[in-house]
């Protein structure tokens, strides 16, 4: 059976990761070291990267300062060696946000495409960039209401650094090149939600008044808990 690029496999996970993993594994050979080394480079690209956009924007010693954290953490040592589509994730929020940065600081609009284009490829890739999709679509709706609220006559160098239009482009751009998997999902609800209702108390089929009592009835049991707990 053929393998589509943006539909739904196991659990609703997006299928792209297969292919990233299938391809890799063309270049390294199938070996278990091959699974090993794959998983690390995501790992040593996401400390190039906290490096570069730090120095960038706060200098070298902070730069260096980032770099050693999160090197030497525990949680970046193992999850850069866990062979699973969600250690990439991180790698591409940061690429994203660096392209973003580049795009703003050097007002060259192909960055914007190569940001759209690296946190896309995220969304195809694990369901869990839809968690980060949210948040940046908060960020971006507080950056909007704070833009159109700015009542004063802006500075020249407020309106280089308030702009609206990188922002109108990149949201352009991500939800043009995220329409196919929209389509998958439309045709297949269920493998679209399919991991989300695995890892959510919410029903989606149930209801607002159904899902309002799961939450309030949730809150009401961990407040009790840490009542007995005396936490």
């Amino acid at each position: 059976e053929t393998i589509s690029w943006n539909g739904f496999g196991w659990y609703g996970t997006p299928e792209l990761f297969i292919h990233l993993f299938a391809f890799l594994l063309s270049i390294f050979d199938f070996q278990s070291t091959s699974f090993r080394l794959i998983w690390s480079l995501f790992g040593w690209l996401l400390l190039l990267i906290i490096y570069k956009l730090t120095q960038k924007m706060f200098g070298a010693w902070p730069a260096l300062a980032s770099l050693s954290l999160l090197g030497l953490s525990v949680f970046h040592i193992h999850l850069s060696r866990w062979g699973h589509g969600s250690v990439i994730i991180t790698t591409l929020v940061w690429l994203t946000a660096s392209f973003f940065y580049l795009a703003i600081k050097q007002r060259k609009w192909y960055f914007l495409v190569l940001a759209s284009v690296s946190f896309s490829l995220g969304l195809y890739a694990y369901v869990g960039m839809r968690v980060y999709f949210i948040f940046l679509l908060v960020m971006s709706l507080v950056y909007i209401k704070q833009w159109f609220s700015n009542k004063q006559k802006p500075t020249k160098q407020q309106t280089k650094e308030l702009q609206l239009w990188p922002l109108v482009f990149f949201w352009f751009l991500l939800i043009i090149l995220w329409l196919p998997q929209l389509k998958a999902g439309l045709d297949n609800p269920v493998g679209f939600w399919g991991r989300t209702k695995e890892l959510s108390i919410l029903q989606l089929n149930q209801g607002w008044s159904y899902n309002l009592n799961q939450l309030t009835d949730g809150f009401k049991l961990h407040l009790a808990i840490f009542w007995q707990g005396k936490d």
